[in-house]
């Protein structure tokens, strides 16, 4: 045990730590978030007209099943019929 605290005090090992911690957070920013943001809306849709702001709406749930990823958005949005409203 005292040469695994002796090598956690060495500087070289916090500033490899540290960087390594920095760069999971630089690829992923947000690793536990869900949803999505919308990024752009067809003009002239029902999404259009319901004032969607590009950017500052985030998708988390479709007919309360979650959304955590892009693939879940594509895939809930699949099976819903078309000029149907969703929760």
């Amino acid at each position: 045990m005292s040469k695994l605290t002796a090598i956690f005090k060495d500087s070289k090992v916090l500033i490899l730590v540290a960087v390594i911690v920095s760069g999971i957070f630089a690829i992923a920013p947000r690793p536990f978030a869900t949803g999505v943001v919308v990024k752009s809306v067809a003009k002239d849709k029902a999404q259009d007209f319901a004032g969607l702001e590009i950017g500052k709406e985030k998708v988390i749930e479709i007919n309360s099943q979650p959304v955590e990823s892009v693939e879940d958005f594509y895939s809930l949005l699949s099976i819903v019929p078309e000029n149907v409203s969703v929760r």
